[in-house]
């Protein structure tokens, strides 16, 4: 019986797997196998006989191997027959102990018939059902299967179906290889550069500036990390208040004004405007050394959002007030976003009261 179609299958799948590379364990191996061969009742006699069997292949993918074959099969007195081939091996799984597989060959066999002169060749196309147990953990496995073989033998009216079976042993060639262990990154949970193993001050907020045990910078080292001190370089031994500008006696408080904004918005109001106006004058008039700007929002949107925000509304105040006279020197400009809320956020009333700039005014 002819089997072009399976022909046509088993070449296409050897084609495409001699184009796979990607495998884990490259190593070559050899496979000597032994079996039995059930011969097709129309040869017309019984040549059911003995099978030999070498392969020699790699892994061409995690799970197929592709291999160069060598075969003999002694048919009683009537048949030998020697041949090479190549054949494709699928395994379920190579990480099991146990693996179902699918093998499919092809080749030419040389056949020499007793009595007649000289000797033919023929195509022979195989595929079949196994399994395959490992023994060791260098690799060696005990492979066996069952699989029909096809021979296009050109002398015969029809061509061949024969049955073998075969069991071997599969070694690999070489030390087995080893794949390198992947060692996690170390973590940094706050995202400061400092590894939270060796982090002495774990959950840093973003954008703070740490130094080498993951803290906030001080450069003045008056407690009040670099990020929130409005007044940086403050000598050392000066009490700082929470802004880290000096602390003053009660009758010497610095001076507060509050203007508030829209949601969502840095513009200045007319009130504010108006406020600020006063704030400008007195200033020139009384020439204040600095006036502190302090932006701050509600909860409404992203605490990273509403950190931006806050800057805008500190530095639309600075603004103003440069703008009525009063000198760039005098004048710091921070937002702090959604830090000290003046009253609660659950409340529409209480989040219009914590959308504002705090202007400290200090005395010179």
């Amino acid at each position: 019986m002819k089997l072009s179609q399976f022909a046509a299958a088993a070449g296409t799948l050897l084609l495409s797997a001699t184009a796979m590379a990607d495998h884990t364990d490259n190593r070559w191996h050899i496979t000597p196998m032994a079996g039995y061969i059930w011969a097709d009742d129309d040869r017309g006699t019984d040549f059911d006989g003995a099978v030999g069997q070498i392969n020699i292949g790699n892994a061409v993918s995690e799970k197929m191997d592709l291999d160069f074959r060598i075969q003999y099969l002694d048919m009683g007195d009537s048949l030998e027959q020697t041949g090479a081939g190549i054949e494709a091996t699928w395994y379920k799984s190579r990480n099991t102990t146990f693996t179902p597989l699918f093998t499919v060959g092809a080749g030419w066999i040389n056949n020499d018939v007793t009595g007649v002169s000289g000797t033919k060749d023929s195509l022979v196309l195989d595929a079949g059902l196994g399994l395959q147990a490992k023994l060791n953990e260098h690799g060696i496995a005990l492979r066996g299967d069952v699989r029909q073989r096809v021979d296009f033998n050109g002398d015969a009216t029809e061509d061949y179906s024969d049955t073998i079976a075969l069991l071997g042993l599969v070694v690999p060639l070489g030390a087995k290889q080893h794949v390198a262990e992947v060692v996690a990154a170390p973590l940094d949970s706050d995202n400061d550069g400092v590894i939270d193993s060796k982090d002495a001050c774990p959950g840093t907020p973003a954008g703070v500036h740490v130094d080498a045990a993951g803290c906030p910078l001080d450069s003045d080292q008056d407690g009040v990390a670099d990020g929130a001190d409005l007044c940086p370089n403050t000598a050392k031994g000066t009490a700082v208040d929470r802004n880290g500008c000096p602390q003053v006696e009660a009758s010497q408080a610095p001076e507060l004004v509050v203007v508030h904004f829209d949601l969502n918005s840095a513009e200045l109001s007319e009130a504010a405007q108006a406020k600020l106006r006063t704030v400008a004058s007195r200033m020139v008039e009384r020439k204040y050394i600095v006036a502190v700007a302090t932006g701050y929002t509600d909860t409404t949107g992203t605490a990273q959002y509403n950190l931006a925000l806050s800057r805008k509304r500190a530095e639309a105040v600075k603004t103003y007030l440069i703008e009525r006279g009063v000198r760039t020197a005098n004048l710091i400009a921070k937002g702090v976003g959604e830090a000290d809320p003046s009253a609660s956020n659950d409340t529409k009333e209480g989040r219009e009261q914590n959308r504002r700039v705090e202007v400290r005014l200090l005395d010179q």
